[in-house]
């Protein structure tokens, strides 16, 4: 068949140009030679007729399919290659037949293995019509998966330089706000101080602790935040009894909460053990704590339950989900509540959301995003329920040992 074939297409590829080439001079060549020629190209070659059926293929596609040649001569390509009773959609030999132009298309080939840049080549009788193809199928898996890799670092990066001006925007704006409050009550007190009565002096030296704390805890959680995207925080589990966690940490917010008359109610049961970061969740609790007390109401509660429950998850090779035990601990407030609009941007360093408490009590906004990424290096997660006027519950998940 080879000696009546021309070709009049456009080569691809070096491949396809030398098999065209020895083909159409075929005549000139011993046998052996033409054989050795067309088995020595490793990608995959196919000749085939116009009727789909394939006439001949070398020894790459054959190895490839993993049957003889003879078994493969004589059967349709879309049954031999591809498994399928018709051609399937966006044949590039079908559109040859159509348009007498060759084709290259991609095709993800799971009985070949892999993904092929395959060109189609159109091959004319002495006549001039089209009587078969020449298909070449160049194996570029391992491109493809090059070019996904790199489109998730491209991702990654766009992100990381996201968080990364939303972090320096974050700095620049919440730190500015407290020390301007801070220079402004200092301000008062040295140029006003012999006027200024011990009503007003307690009243300035109040809101002077208030932004000093409140500095503090951004500058503490933006470097916290920092040093987990750095990957400079490891994670270190242990066995930990949760309540005892969650009683040491009421005890130090206690004292806030007891003044605004507010009883912090810890329902864990108390041989619960958890197997997590002991200083992760200790950040954790107290942050979500703390949050709960700011935003309630006085003379309310603040109650910390815990449920066991199975956690469903993927495994590590993503070949089949797996359940475990995990308890989901929640922390009630019956406060101010957060509306809906700033529930899906809670958790977003994008959508900086922050909000003073009930007795005016500073916020950085920085806590619940650092609870999340905490929580999630646990393989669990952070979510939140509320309703404006009626309070929120914070609920987030751990591994039991």
């Amino acid at each position: 068949m080879a000696e009546n074939l021309i070709n009049a297409g456009n080569p691809v590829s070096h491949s396809e140009d030398s098999l065209l080439n020895i083909a159409s001079h075929r005549k000139a060549l011993p046998e052996e030679v033409w054989e050795a020629i067309f088995n020595s190209i490793p990608d995959l070659v196919a000749v085939i007729d116009k009727n789909c059926k394939i006439q001949r293929v070398n020894k790459a596609m054959a190895h490839r399919l993993g049957k003889e040649e003879s078994m493969l001569v004589g059967t349709h390509c879309h049954e031999s290659i591809h498994g399928l009773m018709t051609p399937h959609e966006g044949c590039p030999h079908m559109a040859m037949m159509s348009d007498g132009k060759g084709h290259t298309v991609e095709i993800d080939e799971p009985l070949l293995g892999g993904v092929f840049l395959v060109s189609t080549t159109p091959l004319f009788g002495r006549d001039g019509s089209i009587i078969g193809s020449v298909h070449i199928a160049r194996d570029i898996t391992s491109r493809k998966k090059a070019e996904e890799k790199l489109q998730e670092y491209n991702k990654e990066l766009e992100e990381l330089n996201a968080s990364k001006d939303k972090f320096f925007s974050v700095i620049a704006h919440d730190l500015k706000s407290p020390f301007q409050g801070l220079l402004g009550f200092t301000d008062l007190l040295t140029d006003d101080f012999e006027a200024l009565s011990r009503k007003e002096i307690k009243h300035y030296i109040f809101n002077i602790r208030n932004a000093s704390y409140n500095t503090y805890y951004l500058l503490e959680n933006l470097l916290e935040w920092s040093r987990i995207q750095s990957g400079r925080i490891q994670v270190n589990p242990v066995s930990l009894n949760l309540s005892d966690e969650i009683n040491n940490t009421i005890e130090v917010l206690n004292s806030n909460a007891i003044r605004k008359g507010i009883s912090i109610v810890n329902r864990v049961e108390s041989k619960l053990v958890v197997f997590a970061d002991q200083n992760m969740i200790k950040s954790v609790i107290q942050n979500l704590i703390s949050n709960a007390v700011k935003f309630s109401h006085s003379r309310s509660q603040v109650i910390i339950s815990s449920e066991i429950k199975p956690l469903t998850y993927l495994h590590k090779s993503h070949e089949c989900s797996c359940e475990r035990q995990c308890v989901s601990i929640s922390i009630q407030d019956f406060g101010v509540g957060i509306p809906q609009e700033a529930l899906q941007q809670l958790f977003s360093l994008t959508h900086h959301h922050t909000t003073s408490g009930t007795d005016n009590e500073p916020g950085t906004g920085l806590g619940l995003i650092l609870c999340k990424e905490m929580i999630e290096r646990h393989g669990g997660e952070l979510t939140v329920e509320s309703k404006p006027g009626k309070g929120s519950i914070f609920t987030f998940t751990l591994p039991l040992p």
